[in-house]
């Protein structure tokens, strides 16, 4: 089993040093239950998500910008919606309330993986090709939850072809 921190000790503790202000932010994943138009793919943290339902409840679309169709107000006075999750789920993408982009609880579908992966191969895969600088605390929690993903041994060895050119840029602190 491939553990990230295990093989680059320290490397996992620059990103997990660099990712905190991230990690005490991330919040449950959440979407609109019963939504009159389906499953919308949208994502939210707690907060929005309600904001969402209340927009939506009162016959206003989710950013409660544009009123509702007929339809979707009948819709709506049927079965109510709700706010839905709280659990994690599978993501294609590193997942992200789509109102205040928080990151979101999630686990990485093999598309999602794939694409991370082709991200960094784009960005610099050695010597030859530079360095992938990981300077915000938003980058490193990423890369983090790529590299702690479920992985195929395929997936392990394009990550590891790339590791090597990741550098993690040091954050000072105000007044240090």
């Amino acid at each position: 089993m491939y553990i990230f921190r295990d093989i680059h000790p320290t490397l996992h503790a620059s990103l997990m040093a660099l990712a905190a202000p991230v990690f005490d932010k991330v919040e449950p994943d959440h979407w609109v239950g019963s939504h009159p138009d389906g499953d919308t793919g949208d994502e939210y943290c707690p907060t929005c998500c309600q904001k969402a339902v209340d927009n939506i409840n009162a016959g206003k679309t989710a950013d409660g910008t544009e009123s509702l169709s007929n339809d979707q107000l009948e819709a709506i006075q049927e079965e109510p919606v709700f706010v839905d999750g709280g659990w994690t789920s599978e993501y294609d993408k590193i997942p992200r309330c789509t109102t205040c982009d928080v990151f979101l609880t999630g686990s990485l579908t093999d598309t999602a993986i794939d694409g991370e992966l082709s991200h960094y191969e784009q960005h610099g895969s050695g010597p030859e090709s530079g360095k992938i600088e990981i300077s915000s605390p938003e980058k490193a929690y990423e890369l983090l939850e790529l590299a702690e993903a479920g992985l195929s041994d395929n997936q392990i060895g394009r990550l590891e072809a790339f590791i090597p050119s990741v550098e993690v840029a040091t954050q000072t602190v105000k007044g240090e």
